[in-house]
């Protein structure tokens, strides 16, 4: 019974550090997206209005795919001698997550913002 507690702590701790970092990130996203700058305003706008026509359910859902799709992908390479070019192709979730930080990053870069996205690793 012990063992399966901390497994289950253990799959909850991973599963608590990922949704952090991507939620922090997100959180970025929305409240910087909602101060426009006018020498970037309607970049600025354009991903204002990009992010918040998706809800927060409709990301959380996102985020879960692309978890359960990583999750299936280790599964898969760790079953076989699969090449990276097996699994080379992008899941669209992920980048639609990471498009989004990418857009941020470079948004701020242009404006002058005194801010840098943490990255994971």
């Amino acid at each position: 019974m012990a063992g399966k507690e901390a497994s289950v702590q253990e799959g909850f701790n991973v599963g608590f550090t990922d949704s952090v970092y991507v939620g922090y990130n997100w959180g970025l996203v929305r409240g910087i997206t909602r101060k426009n700058t006018k020498e970037i305003q309607n970049k600025f706008q354009h991903l204002h209005e990009s992010v918040h026509s998706r809800s927060t359910v409709e990301m959380l859902k996102v985020f879960h795919d692309n978890l359960t799709k990583k999750s299936e992908e280790s599964a898969k390479n760790d079953n076989s001698n699969s090449c990276l070019a097996d699994s080379s192709d992008l899941n669209s979730n992920e980048s639609l997550l990471e498009n989004y930080e990418k857009e941020l990053q470079s948004l701020i870069d242009e404006s002058g913002l005194k801010l840098h996205l943490d990255t994971k690793e």
